[in-house]
């Protein structure tokens, strides 16, 4: 999830008994056997950026799931029960950037970010480039990249491959690529391309595309290998046998991105499956079993109804990240209190973070420890996945 911290839970003033909350409040609500580093530790549920400040030096993003519910912030207090909401609408208060352009460039990179926990341990030099982006942008360079072209991954993530060009490239084999990549079909050539200082160098370079389980296009994987020292001077490209032997290494080496890629969950099922855990069932654990916030949560369940966010009153935000925001919130009717993270599930698709979200999930799920959290409930609305805890 998203790096940083949430604003401790122990800071912020009961607004219900204590006797009913005591999940959530400091440890010298609840006796003297529960110690503070108990409480330091459910302050950290998630992982989220600080939330800081108060008034106008708030985040945009931390009044997501007040928008979410079709409310407006207050200064102070508690917010007051709206009579009608809707509330599976997009969280509004997200910020972007200024302008498109910057939106998509950054999206790019936070996606190269993603893929650079899976594929940094293949030690070849490849780029992989995103075609349900504008312009087919760069999503992740490795470092052998890198090291050819003399270019930084920050200069590179989010551009399309074409800076690498320069006035000897061959408009014929560029536009071989264009149609290859207009027909999502794999391709190799060899091709001229020029390094950041303007040295150029023979590349053979080869294509291939990505699709998902339902042969849908996900991504482009484009792996070079540098035959500068092997181009015949007459011909000016590489021997035949030399590109031969060539042309088989640069496709394996795709090949084995392709299904290093797809070790991600996200890469091989549908979204609805992806995100299918969080509207599983929560069963109670031993420890928290007689707790006043399970026997509610229970209760309400018991009944056939199904948990939703009509069922939680927003208190104050408690933190936000770039890919949700945890708020504290209330049971409605019952003054039982829980934080709730609400994840933009379309975000966490586009950056391959389903993944993490269902295994942090899980591990909530399995805690059972008065000094952990404990997940109370888990459920999805259309855009968003809501544990709380």
């Amino acid at each position: 999830m998203a790096g940083g911290g949430v604003t401790p839970l122990h800071t912020i003033s009961p607004t219900m008994p204590a006797a009913n909350n005591h999940h959530i409040l400091p440890g010298n609500h609840r006796g003297s056997s529960e110690s503070y580093s108990g409480t330091h530790k459910l302050s950290r549920v998630f992982e989220t950026s600080t939330y800081g400040g108060t008034g106008n030096s708030r985040s945009k993003r931390s009044s997501g799931f007040l928008s979410l519910l079709g409310l407006g912030t207050k200064s102070q207090g508690m917010v007051e029960e709206p009579e009608d909401y809707e509330p599976e609408l997009l969280m509004l208060g997200n910020e972007r950037p200024e302008s498109l352009d910057d939106f998509d460039r950054t999206l790019g990179i936070r996606r190269g970010i993603d893929l650079a926990t899976t594929l940094e341990r293949i030690e070849k030099n490849f780029v992989i480039t995103d075609p349900r982006l504008p312009d087919n942008p760069i999503i992740f360079a490795s470092d052998e990249f890198l090291e050819l072209t003399e270019y930084s991954r920050e200069e590179i993530l989010g551009r399309n491959c074409r800076f690498l060009q320069g006035p000897d490239t061959d408009q014929n084999t560029v536009q071989q690529i264009r149609d290859a990549i207009a027909e999502c079909r794999d391709i190799t050539v060899q091709l001229l391309n020029y390094t950041k200082s303007g040295k150029p160098f023979w590349n053979l370079f080869h294509l291939q595309a990505m699709r998902d389980n339902k042969g849908e296009l996900q991504y482009f994987i484009g792996v070079q290998l540098d035959g500068s020292e092997y181009v015949e001077p007459v011909r000016r490209r590489l021997s035949e046998n030399t590109e031969e032997e060539s042309a088989k290494l640069v496709r394996e080496t795709a090949r084995n991105i392709d299904g290093a890629v797809r070790e991600l969950p996200d890469a091989n099922l549908t979204p609805e499956d992806l995100w299918a855990n969080h509207s599983k069932f929560v069963y109670p654990k031993p420890h928290m079993r007689s707790s006043h916030a399970w026997k509610e949560i229970l209760k309400l369940q018991s009944s056939g109804h199904k948990l939703g966010l009509k069922d939680f009153k927003p208190i104050k935000p408690l933190g936000c990240g770039d890919t949700g925001s945890v708020h504290l919130v209330e049971l409605r009717g019952t003054g039982q209190i829980y934080a709730m993270k609400a994840m933009d599930k379309t975000i966490m698709l586009d950056r391959n973070k389903v993944h993490r979200a269902c295994a942090e999930r899980q591990i909530l799920e399995i805690l059972d420890h008065p000094f952990l959290p404990t997940l109370f409930a888990s459920f999805q609305v259309c855009t968003h996945a809501c544990p709380a805890t």
